[in-house]
């Protein structure tokens, strides 16, 4: 996978992406929180991005749970969530 960081002044984005996924970690700092998204191309606009498959929070903060959870969901049905 690749990977890029974008900081902005209320954002930092970590995104790791291939040809099939990009998955974007949204750290916002006003709220000290994160979000995750999920698309299927990488995208530098933020309202893009939030347009995609957002994880649930409980996943977000759960990296293990969230990789099985796409791991899973790609063996049962040979796609992705951005694509359900």
């Amino acid at each position: 996978m690749n990977n890029y960081i974008r900081k902005a002044m209320y954002v930092n984005e970590n995104v790791f992406y291939n040809e099939k996924i990009c998955i974007t970690f949204m750290n916002l700092i006003q709220r000290e929180d994160w979000d995750i998204y999920i698309n299927d191309k990488v995208l530098f606009d933020q309202n893009l991005v939030t347009k995609g498959k957002a994880i649930p929070s409980n996943l977000c903060y759960d990296m293990p749970l969230l990789a099985t959870q796409i791991k899973k969901n790609f063996q049962k049905k040979g796609r992705f969530w951005y694509k359900d």
